[in-house]
């Protein structure tokens, strides 16, 4: 007798906004779209109640239903997550990072995993944004000995335990390598979470106001925490709005409004020329995003699939001048989306920034790019095709 499996996704995640992160914002992003193709989701993560009436960036516009687990992902937080698989079962999609389970959570996390996958009503999916990462200096002297062993053998139970395991960059290290051979994986992509894009009106309006006495407009989209970055966006900026006396930087995101005050401190002949417009809701972000006619995004170790940011500014066709490194994959190299400059290059972004300054038939060139290789590899679309893929194949096992 065939068994009916329910149309239910349940996500797991260590963030959720109003808590900003990458992962967070991915969950947000796929539990939207699994949404509106009939799916009812439920999202499981740490997180306090009063804050989401707080947050500027998310408005929870689709049916979904938030279940506060407390301060951590303890015994009694997996089992209360079980109990409702149970009730609503169908595809359970954890968003793994090692340091959101730690040694504790990573026995129980493997132990959750192992009792889901007996269970023929369920489909485990796994989404790893990271494989490995190094214990905090913070953390205890037996951590740092034991947590790489502990990453591994959690790594290895999903990779046996999990219907279908994503990873969200390509760019991996020797030994995800090594632990991933022989092993089915697939790609995911992380979307841009501005799935709202403001009208031509209000974008017309923020432009008119910007563009009085400038111009050429370059804008910076980030949380402005990564001190080494901050030090070649003072550089470059130092240069660029001496050497060119209309032209205005904008710097909208998180902690902006600081790093600006500390520029126009360092920079007093340049202040008038810098802008901040802080944390913004999501029309807002877009329409910040839209009357940049560059934006510059440089980032530590390179830019990578998994910076949302990033994948903001390509899914609106702005041209972006941007970092490569170790973590930058060959996407990068071989779509043409981005200006891609060897990292803490300050001279070449420079350069690049002039150039797509000078050459409008170029910035069109970038951005066409740029839409083209989103819609291709990044969009949500995309990642609903993968998911639904991955789940049909698996759901055919279980009917």
């Amino acid at each position: 007798m065939n068994q009916r499996v329910e149309k239910n996704i349940h996500f797991l995640t260590s963030t959720y906004p109003p808590y900003r992160g990458g992962i967070g914002f991915h969950t947000v992003n796929l539990a939207r779209g699994l949404s509106a193709r009939g799916y009812r989701v439920f999202i499981w993560s740490a997180f306090d109640k009063s804050q989401r009436q707080k947050s500027r960036i998310f408005i929870d516009d689709f049916p979904v239903t938030l279940n506060d687990l407390g301060a951590d992902w303890s015994l009694e937080a997996f089992s209360k997550v079980r109990k409702a698989i149970l009730e609503y079962p169908g595809d359970v999609m954890i968003q793994y990072r090692p340091h959101a389970f730690q040694v504790r959570q990573s026995y129980e996390l493997r132990a959750f995993v192992k009792k889901l996958s007996k269970l023929s009503s369920v489909r485990l999916h796994i989404v790893a944004h990271r494989l490995f990462e190094w214990p905090q200096i913070r953390s205890g002297y037996m951590w740092r000995l034991w947590a790489p062993l502990s990453q591994l053998l959690t790594l290895r139970h999903l990779l046996r335990h999990s219907r279908c395991f994503y990873l969200t960059s390509t760019h991996l290290s020797g030994m995800a390598k090594v632990c991933l051979m022989g092993k089915k994986k697939q790609y995911l992509p992380v979307s841009s979470y501005i799935y709202s894009k403001v009208n031509d009106v209000k974008t017309e309006n923020l432009n008119k106001a910007f563009r009085q006495q400038s111009s050429f407009i370059i804008g910076t989209f980030s949380s402005f925490i990564e001190l080494r970055v901050l030090d070649i966006l003072s550089a470059v900026l130092a240069v660029l709005l001496r050497h060119h006396p209309t032209w205005r930087w904008l710097f909208f995101g998180r902690y902006s409004q600081g790093f600006v005050k500390f520029l126009q401190g360092k920079y007093p002949a340049l202040s008038e020329r810098m802008d901040y417009a802080g944390e913004l809701d999501l029309q807002a972000l877009s329409a910040h995003i839209q009357i940049s006619d560059v934006i510059f995004q440089p980032y530590d170790r390179g830019v990578s699939t998994r910076r949302t940011t990033a994948m903001a500014v390509l899914d609106h066709g702005i041209p972006m001048v941007t970092s490569s490194g170790v973590y930058t994959e060959p996407i990068w190299y071989q779509s043409g989306c981005v200006e891609l400059v060897d990292d803490n290059n300050v001279d070449g972004f420079i350069q690049a920034i002039e150039g797509l300054a000078g050459s409008e038939d170029k910035c069109k060139e970038l951005s066409v790019r740029a839409r083209q290789t989103y819609e291709k590899y990044f969009s949500l679309q995309k990642s609903m095709e993968i998911i639904e893929g991955c789940s049909v194949s698996s759901r055919s096992r279980l009917l």
